[in-house]
This record gives C-alpha cells, sequence and structure tokens, in this order.
C-alpha cells in the first residue's frame, strides 16, 4: 500500500537494486505524488551518520495502470561510495515527513554469499496466503543461513504479480519483507505484462 500521511503525501515501491559494482554501488527506486522527494542512507551500526541521495530521474507518470488511475512520479537514484560487506537503511522523506525505513546489504569483495532465489508468487489482494508462503520462505532461508552471515541478495526470476497491470498487485508485493530489507534483483516473467483480468499481453 501506499504509505500515506494526513497531508496527502505518499511513498510507494521503494526498493534497492545491485549497482554495476555491488560491494559499492545501489540503485533505488520508488514512487510518490509529491515532486519534491528526497533519499536518505546511512550505516544500519551508525544511523544518526546520514547522507542524502539526490534523485538523478524523476518522469512524471499521470496513468500508469489498467486497472486504475494511478498518478505518480517515478524517482531513481543511485550512490555509489558505500562500504563493502555492509548493512544499510534508507528512507525517503517528503518535507518532514519521513516514511518506513527499509534495509539492504552491499556484497563482499571477497569469499562466499547467500542468496534466496524465488520465482512465480504471483501476488495477488485476492490471495494473500502467496505473500504468507513468501514470508515463510524467507524466514526459513534466514534460519538457514544465520552461521554464515544470512541472506545477502533476493534474485527474482519472474512472475512476482498475478497481473502486471494492476498496481494493487505490484503494492502487495512491493509490501513483502523479501522486497524492503534485501538488495532485489528481478526478471520479469510473463505476468509482468498482462492485462488485468486475462492472460494477453
Amino acid at each position: 500500500m501506499f504509505s500515506q500521511f494526513a497531508y496527502g503525501a505518499t511513498v510507494n515501491m521503494l526498493s534497492c537494486c545491485p549497482g554495476e559494482d555491488t560491494a559499492t554501488e545501489a540503485r533505488f527506486v520508488w514512487h510518490s505524488d509529491s515532486d519534491s522527494c528526497l533519499l536518505f542512507c546511512a550505516k544500519a551500526s551508525n544511523p544518526a551518520k546520514e547522507y542524502t541521495i539526490v534523485p538523478y530521474a524523476k518522469k512524471n507518470k499521470p496513468v500508469a495502470f489498467r486497472s486504475a488511475d494511478v498518478a505518480y512520479y517515478k524517482y531513481e537514484a543511485k550512490v555509489s561510495d558505500l562500504e563493502p560487506d555492509t548493512e544499510y537503511i534508507y528512507w525517503v522523506e517528503v518535507g518532514d515527513e519521513k516514511f518506513p525505513v527499509q534495509r539492504f546489504k552491499t556484497a563482499g569483495t571477497s569469499g562466499s554469499f547467500n542468496f534466496l532465489w524465488m520465482s512465480d508468487v504471483h501476488a495477488h489482494p485476492d490471495n494473500p496466503g502467496k505473500m504468507t508462503t513468501v514470508e515463510l520462505l524467507r524466514q526459513d532461508a534466514e534460519a538457514q543461513t544465520a552461521s554464515s552471515g544470512g541472506i545477502d541478495l533476493v534474485l527474482f526470476s519472474g512472475d512476482a504479480v498475478k497481473y502486471g497491470s494492476r498496481y494493487d498487485n505490484w503494492q502487495q508485493w512491493n509490501g513483502s519483507p523479501a522486497v524492503t530489507n534485501y538488495m532485489f534483483a528481478m526478471i520479469p516473467g510473463n505476468k509482468e505484462y498482462y492485462y488485468t483480468g486475462s492472460s494477453t499481453f
């Protein structure tokens, strides 16, 4: 769902994706109805020492989905001076309002790493059990990798949602801790392109 405050600003679909060098770079995307968002980032171990990441792209998207009139600005940002093998937190602010904090971890420069690979969730508000399953899988993967540092990256190989044209499908998917607490790499599947209520592209 959109995160919303009394005065009406919204921020949605915030996620962190790998940069070209996953040890020192990260890319971020999000949607908002505000044209003046800022992204903030800090080490999880020292959240008071934050710095601002200025978006490098902002595109007004007045009508994006066939299932509803969804108006938003699509923001993109990147940072290239991160420390390897380090957990970071990040969040968006609009004016004086701070939206929920999310997490990611940069890659190390040598050795092994753990990743969670998922596919074919088909997120849809009419079937919330699918996202419950995703969360149980994530918790199990974290438990199994706890002795070796936990999950470093989530890789998703398609069909995150049931109908890609429905914004509520993406809202449900993006609310998952499997998306909001990891660096996330996603490959689109056929369902990401499906129109509402059908399997035509």
